[in-house]
């Protein structure tokens, strides 16, 4: 079996070389071009078709004509080598720091996941809490993630504190 890279995490873009979006425009005016000219009308609605199960069958040739390319490559020695991103190099970067992704989800439960971006995107304490508490999704330092989870869920400092002894008692 070949070794699959599908679930493998891509690295933030750089710079590139070409506008993708103009070409895109010029080949959906080529499209509509070759499909007047094919069918004698643009593609319209209530024509007899399901647009869905069009969709659906493009889609699933597009994943054929993708996958044939990435294996032809493969097969060349041309594909591109692929270094998952590695995040203690980008720890290590003066441009990025640790953080958190924070949230409330619908049953008003706090949530986080850990992620890396630039100081200049992290909030404060209050602020945080304030745009959570309206629904929005914030990023919070380090050292005020647990400030932030007591201030949303409603803990004070004596109950944090209890819990914090009684968690550092269970794993000695």
């Amino acid at each position: 079996m070949l070794d699959s890279k599908a679930s493998a995490p891509q690295p933030p873009p750089v710079a590139g070389k070409i506008d993708v979006a103009p070409v895109v425009i010029a080949d959906i005016e080529a499209r509509m071009k070759a499909g007047k000219e094919k069918y004698g009308t643009l593609l319209q609605t209530h024509n007899g078709r399901s647009a869905l199960w069009d969709l659906y069958q493009e889609l699933i040739d597009a994943c054929m004509y993708i996958r044939q390319h990435l294996l032809e490559d493969e097969q060349a020695g041309n594909a591109p080598e692929y270094k998952p991103p590695v995040i203690e190099k980008v720890a290590e970067s003066a441009k990025a720091t640790a953080a958190y992704n924070c949230w409330v989800d619908r049953q008003g439960r706090f949530d986080a996941s850990q992620t890396y971006v630039m100081p200049d995107l992290i909030m404060g304490v209050d602020d945080a809490i304030a745009d959570l508490k309206r629904g929005k999704l914030v990023i919070v330092g380090i050292n005020h993630i647990e400030k932030v989870r007591r201030g949303i869920e409603g803990r004070g400092e004596e109950q944090y504190e209890r819990l914090s002894a009684r968690a550092q008692e269970r794993d000695e």
